[in-house]
């Protein structure tokens, strides 16, 4: 990592950060032959985090010489962040200054620490104005040659001068960047406020559906961006209030038009635990929340030009339908929508962003109208909004026939098998004083229409046909029952009479249909009610009810109140008594709740007299208690003179729960990942299937079983503490292997795979958890490196021929013989090297080669010619006696043995002594070098009987026993 080069921005002349290249790009031959490397800040490791920093940046960087010799280096260190330009960040680097160091000397095989030490402070009210979350400072350390300056090694760094764990996760929803009139990550909304669904924003999504008024129907569900309203020419558009505010309001009626929310949001960060809760409006500390969220986990929305990676996320678990956590209805009212949740960054704080939303579902009441007709001018009297939200506008349309005569399109999206119904509708202006002016080709009435629409979706529509039956001067007046137990109105039968304020009877108009709807002259009337049969409903209300009708408030609604006397027992018997806490509830159809009280002498049973219908069943159990059944699948049907009875299982899953939360952390401890194969497969097994059972319904025993299973399992796990002493005492071999003549040796690649398994061995120690078999497998393959490095002793057989062969050739040969004296020097000189590299043996096997080479080149240069005297060829005729030299040298990989290694080498070194003077020095190749320089003072000559050639031959002869010998034992 420290010999990578770092890579320099061509346009701004500063270094790319380390979070885009890392350390840089690999160099492989500075990697072998520098010797250095660098580890700096807490963690000694090859690069620097520094988290957040403040206005002085300190750490240190260590220099680590593996080499052979100390070397000199000079530092400096490049400080850069990264470049804006137009309020944007640009990701291309900007150098901020270049800090020198000074000179140091690295002894070899040792280290040398230095503190880097900036004040950076100087740069903050720059870099603060244009990245007000925060900054990187950033860089690397750089080590030259302090000759050339050329580049050594280097280190990168990063630091962030800011809070860094807690900047936003969440991107600033759609309403704030629409009324402060800025400019989204993805999306910039224009002038029009057009909100697209397709875009990328953050902001709450909800359902709309167009309603279909040629047939009545509703056509398909898609989404759209809570807040906004489609115009008519098809386009959503952001409605901002008095305030200047977006009034966000949901209406869960099932009419697929705003009936839930949910969020969609650009994350830009990595994030977790992220939970949608619900508050009533006035618990502004957020104590007591009704509903919450499962936990939401996800990445942030990165593009980066890849059409795969999304721009923002629609987080589905975040929907909320206007309920409890329980599923119960909440009341209509304003409500918080809050979002909590974190960065993945280690340390993070809670972020929170809030929604204030209503829940509104009550459409509004339309009341009357005014038409001129000679003028064409319809004005609706102002409806009658009954819920939070408020009426939003009103709409006229009429619809016009295309050229096959009917009311509406049938389309068929490209790419969609699905056919599209679309009403052919013209939508009329409307004028300044809130009345529409019908065009001269809206004659049919019956097929034009208003429609009344609230911020929560909720609309109610009516045909001018209708609307102008009641007339510019009346008004209309609704007669209804109320059940305050079933919480809606409901059908009895039942008769009523109208007076006008002078107590005479008026005779009835009723509206379309409806025969509880009338219509009456604006005035003051009195309604008096009659019901029929009294035994099934009392009438707790005042049988009579008084209404003023007028220009201003032209449709009433007169509500009288019954109990309903119609019930039958309802019986909840369970086959355990419930858990303290617990409650058993009716739902009918209205959502109204019914608390079933528990009896008096059977703790087992609940239930008390209800009205007959249909309900669904709901239990609240504390946590770890369940029902056998499924309350999804159950209708409770009460009904007249049945014994109506619901027999339930309770299921406690408390040991269960508890058994599981010991679990939590096994994963983490020796004990499970040190265990034996088949003994973690079954405890993930019997693991993996009791939190099946805590999620899904099953029998009491099958929970028990499971339990006990898991139990059993959690015992059998023998797993032991790792033992790392082996890996560890075979790191601290790197030293002696490095410094070896065998490491030295061995090739490039055979390094490269030590070094590499060394670094996989030193970073699993590093590891907070590590199983023994990992430590096995990286012991083996730092093992087997080691054992490829140390397998490459020198090879001096070639050598150690050339020399024997010269000793005869020199006696005999006419072409040394008769040489020229200089070619001769070189030649003898070389000989005398070789000598003594072969007496040292402490040469590289690159050093022996050369010499080989020289030698074999000084042979070939000697330039004697002719023939010696008769009495020397008697002898040695026509240099026959030369030994031939090998022709392959045994392959570096075919060791001898100690002990035959050494053996052969005292022979060789005995018969080298006889064929060489040998002169000391401090190393063998400068020993060499130095001897090479040299003249021999004296050589036998051909024919000499001294005693000098008697030991040459037997110094020879000994050799040529001890070489076969030797690789004789090389083979076995």
């Amino acid at each position: 990592m420290s010999t990578a080069r770092a890579h320099l921005n061509p346009e701004t002349k500063a270094f790319t950060s380390p979070r885009q290249q890392g350390a840089g790009i690999i160099d492989v031959a500075a990697a072998i032959q520098t010797g250095l490397y660098l580890t700096g800040g807490e963690d000694n490791y090859g690069s620097v985090t520094l988290g957040n920093v403040d206005n002085r940046i300190q750490f240190d960087v260590t220099v680590h010489n593996i080499g052979p010799v100390a070397k000199e280096l000079t530092y400096q260190t490049y400080l850069n962040t990264d470049q804006v330009k137009d309020g944007f960040v640009t990701l291309a680097p900007e150098q901020l200054a270049v800090i020198k160091g000074g000179t140091i000397r690295v002894e070899a095989g040792q280290t040398k620490t230095i503190t880097i030490d900036m004040d950076v402070s100087e740069f903050h009210h720059r870099l603060h104005e244009l990245m007000p979350n925060g900054y990187f400072l950033e860089g690397f350390v750089q080590f030259t040659d302090p000759v050339d300056g050329g580049e050594v090694v280097s280190l990168p760094y990063v630091g962030f001068k800011g809070t860094f764990q807690n900047l936003a996760v969440l991107e600033k929803p759609i309403y704030e960047i629409v009324t402060n009139q800025e400019a989204g990550f993805y999306f910039a909304p224009d002038a029009t406020k057009e909100i697209p669904e397709e875009e990328n924003y953050t902001a709450l999504m909800t359902t709309t559906a167009d309603k279909i008024y040629s047939t009545g129907d509703t056509g398909p569900v898609s989404l759209k961006v809570l807040g906004t309203y489609q115009s008519p020419d098809g386009k959503f558009i952001l409605a901002l209030n008095k305030e200047g505010k977006p009034q966000l309001a949901i209406s869960p009626n099932n009419d697929q038009e705003q009936d839930s929310l949910a969020l969609k949001g650009v994350f830009l960060r990595n994030f977790n635990n992220l939970r949608a809760k619900v508050y009533r409006a006035d618990d502004k500390a957020f104590t007591t929340p009704l509903w919450t969220s499962d936990a939401q986990f996800g990445e942030k929305n990165y593009y980066s030009g890849n059409p795969d990676n999304p721009k923002s996320t629609l987080l589905v678990g975040t929907e909320w339908q206007g309920t409890t956590t329980d599923g119960l209805p909440l009341d209509d009212g304003r409500y918080k929508y809050v979002l909590s949740y974190y960065s993945d960054v280690p340390g993070a704080a809670k972020q929170e962003t809030v929604f204030d939303v209503i829940l509104d579902r009550q459409a509004p009441t339309l009341t009357t109208a005014t038409y001129d007709q000679e003028k064409r001018l319809f004005k609706a009297r102002p409806a009658v909004e009954h819920g939070e939200s408020g009426i939003f506008r009103e709409q006229v349309f009429y619809l016009i026939k295309n050229q096959d005569g009917h009311y509406n399109e049938v389309l068929r999206p490209d790419g969609e098998d699905r056919v599209l119904v679309q009403d052919n509708k013209v939508f009329i202006p409307q004028e300044a004083d809130g009345s529409f002016l019908l065009p001269a080709d809206a004659t049919d009435l019956s097929r034009v229409y208003y429609v009344v629409e609230d911020y929560a979706g909720n609309r109610v529509s009516a045909t001018l046909e209708d609307l102008v039956s009641v007339g510019n001067d009346k008004g209309l007046v609704s007669v209804k029952i109320f059940s305050p137990e079933l919480n809606s109105n409901i059908n009895l039968e039942f008769s009523y009479a109208v007076k006008d304020d002078k107590g005479n009877i008026i005779a009835k108009e009723h509206h379309g249909q409806d025969l509880n709807t009338l219509k009456l002259p604006f005035g003051t009337y009195t309604i008096d009610l009659f019901l029929y049969d009294e035994e099934r409903a009392k009438l707790i209300s005042s049988p009579s009810a008084t209404v003023v009708l007028s220009e201003d408030d032209s449709v009433k609604e007169v509500v009288f109140t019954v109990d309903i006397l119609t019930k039958a027992s309802y019986l909840v018997d369970i086959d355990k008594e419930l858990p303290k806490g617990s409650s058993v509830h009716l739902l009918n159809q209205n959502g109204a709740d019914i608390n079933l009280p528990r009896a008096k002498y059977s703790r087992t049973d609940y239930g008390k007299f209800v009205p007959t219908g249909d309900y669904k069943l709901s239990l609240i159990l504390p946590t770890g208690y369940d029902v056998f059944e499924n309350f999804d699948e159950l209708v409770v049907s009460v009904l007249d003179d049945e014994v109506n009875v619901t027999k339930l299982t309770l299921i406690n899953k408390t040991t269960l729960l508890a058994t599981l939360a010991d679990q939590s952390d096994l994963i983490l401890d020796p004990v499970f990942y040190n265990a034996s194969t088949d003994v973690k497969t079954a405890y993930l097994t019997s693991l993996e299937k009791a939190q099946v059972l805590l999620k899904d319904k099953a029998k009491q025993e099958v929970i028990d079983q499971a339990v006990t299973t898991l139990v059993k399992a959690r015992q059998a796990l023998n797993g032991k503490a790792t033992d790392l002493t082996a890996l560890s005492n075979e790191i601290l071999e790197e030293a002696n292997v490095i410094a070896s003549q065998s490491f030295t040796n061995a090739s490039p690649l055979n390094r490269e795979t030590y070094q590499n398994q060394l670094a996989v061995a030193k970073a699993l120690l590093q590891k907070a958890k590590v199983s023994q078999e990992e430590v096995e497998q990286a012991l083996a393959a730092l093992l087997t490196a080691k054992e490829h490095v140390l397998g490459h002793q020198t090879d001096y057989t070639a050598l150690r021929q050339m020399v024997t062969k010269a000793s005869v050739l020199k006696q005999t040969a006419a072409k040394y013989q008769m040489a020229s004296q200089s070619s001769k020097e070189a030649y003898d000189n070389l000989l005398t090297a070789a000598q003594n590299l072969l007496e040292t043996q402490g040469a590289t096997q690159a050093e022996v080669d050369a010499l080989l080479a020289q030698i074999k080149a000084a042979e070939k240069a000697l330039d004697g010619q002719g023939n010696l005297s008769s009495q020397e060829n008697t002898h040695y005729p026509q240099e026959q006696l030369l030994p031939e030299e090998s022709q392959e040298a045994p392959p570096h990989s075919m060791l001898l043995g100690q002990k035959d290694l050494r053996e052969s080498e005292v022979a060789q070194k005995r018969a080298q002594r006889v064929f060489a003077l040998l002169n000391e020095s401090k190393t063998p190749l400068a020993r060499a070098v130095a001897n090479s320089n040299k003249k021999l003072e004296h050589l036998p000559q051909t024919g000499d009987k001294s005693p000098q050639l008697l030991l040459i031959s037997l110094g020879f002869a000994s050799l040529l026993m001890v070489i076969p010998l030797a690789y004789k034992h090389s083979k076995n």
